[in-house]
């Protein structure tokens, strides 16, 4: 299947038989992580890995194939292995990748065929067995020390025996550091008893160990195997997605808006001219909200779009909580619908009450006013206006130390509610139009 290393990578996932802890409070359970693994076929060596919590997806297959890219004596010392670069010498990338669909069918995988020049194979649905290899690794490893581990997954626990998952105790750093030397491990000491080697391995006597094959293949079947920078390699793996461009900002995802000063000075003038908005290609982390990246013609610059100001309520996030965010707003929005009915409801009912009532209140003045002519109706309207509102302010004025509640209560209603009580000292209050009347007559007075 392969010429010489790099010629077929092989990738698949798996849900590890193992339960961690969290690195907050190793009394909380986790559950088990998602481990990508990536091997050459030609040499058999594990090139790149990837442990995560999330599902397998192509956040997992990226980070691998960037792991599988990169220097590894730099990835070890995260982790606190030291390792020399002679250890682990594979950062290269391959001339093909062999899958099992999932995470490399579509446009993200497109991706790596246009612009990094990686050839993508998928098998066919139910045919693991077509890339064996990397599935053999799987239970290489439950066999080496998954197993083993406190938290392992036991597949046949009888009725009443202790959960395994309360043995659990390692976090997730802790198991990459494991996996790591198990790595490390298998490259330099795996014995692959039936490795068919050819006439030419067999006159150069290449010892049947990974770490052997891949040396003596960089030195024999080189061709295959290429170089790029991390930044231009993580550009091409990141996830693409086709937004708009408005005058807003580069819209991303509903409350996104990124800023980019030339696309949005193009986006503003097609508006202008009545064009719907320009479409862009973008690549973005699913980890960070933060920024969005505009890859350039070349494929190798990029420039760094930023949250507009409008959208800083999501930095600091990653996508998936302001997707959350997004889905709980439209849940919010759908379960209002009957609060918003029911307020809609009683607000119409009280509009209806006030009108009916006002309507015919209005109809008893004119019919006591007798028929008055349009002209004397609309006549001294600005004069009318004076009066009411002089009368408005002495209603609603601020009284301190004073029962205004119950004088605004007496006047709407026509009653002083203090003097109820005594029928001898009750005097029927000034009405609304007696109190205009009584200002209009003191103007008058005033101005003669």
């Amino acid at each position: 299947m392969a010429f010489g290393p790099g010629s077929l990578y092989q990738i698949d996932a798996t849900i590890v038989d193992l339960y961690l802890v969290s690195s907050f409070d190793r009394t909380r359970i986790i559950g088990r992580p998602v481990l990508y693994l990536v091997v050459d076929v030609f040499s058999r060596m594990i090139v790149g890995m990837a442990v995560l919590l999330e599902g397998p997806s192509w956040l997992g297959a990226m980070l691998a194939l960037d792991n599988a890219m990169s220097e590894k004596a730099a990835f070890c010392a995260e982790y606190g292995v030291e390792i020399s670069p002679e250890q682990w010498n594979c950062h290269h990338l391959p001339k093909a990748i062999l899958a099992d669909r999932g995470e490399f069918e579509g446009y993200n995988a497109d991706t790596l065929v246009f612009s990094l020049g990686i050839t993508i194979h998928n098998t066919a649905s139910y045919r693991a067995d077509l890339k064996a290899i990397v599935e053999r690794q799987f239970k290489i490893l439950n066999e080496k020390f998954v197993h083993f581990e406190p938290g392992a997954v036991i597949k046949h626990r009888e009725r009443g025996e202790k959960d395994y998952r309360l043995d659990a105790v390692l976090t997730i750093n802790e198991f990459r550091t494991l996996m790591i030397a198990h790595i490390l491990n298998h490259n330099q000491s795996r014995y692959l008893k039936h490795y068919r080697k050819d006439e030419f391995m067999i006159a150069d006597k290449v010892a049947r160990f990974p770490i052997d094959l891949w040396n003596w293949g960089m030195e024999n079947r080189t061709g295959h195997l290429r170089t790029l920078s991390r930044d231009v390699i993580r550009m091409n793996l990141l996830p693409r997605k086709e937004i708009s461009v408005t005058p807003q900002g580069l819209h991303f995802e509903r409350e996104l808006y990124y800023s980019c000063d030339p696309l949005l000075e193009a986006g503003l003038m097609m508006r202008k001219r009545g064009r719907k908005s320009p479409k862009v290609t973008i690549a973005y982390d699913p980890r960070t909200t933060d920024y969005i990246y505009l890859p350039g013609s070349d494929k190798r610059e990029v420039t760094i779009c930023p949250l507009t100001p409008a959208a800083k309520t999501f930095l600091g996030r990653d996508l998936y909580e302001a997707r959350a965010y997004f889905n709980e707003e439209t849940q919010d929005a759908e379960l209002s619908q009957t609060r918003q009915i029911r307020s809609e409801a009683e607000f119409h009912a009280i509009n209806n009450h006030v009108t009916e009532n006002a309507i015919e209140k209005a109809g008893e003045a004119h019919e006591k006013a007798g028929d008055l002519p349009k002209s004397q109706r609309t006549r001294g309207v600005r004069g009318n206006r004076a009066l009411e509102n002089e009368l408005d302010r002495k209603n609603n004025r601020w009284e301190f130390g004073q029962n205004k509640t119950a004088n605004k209560v007496s006047s709407s209603n026509g009653h002083n509610l203090e003097n109820l009580g005594s029928e001898e000292n009750y005097v029927v209050p000034l009405s609304n139009a007696d109190r205009i009347r009584e200002i209009r007559n003191q103007k008058k007075g005033g101005r003669k």
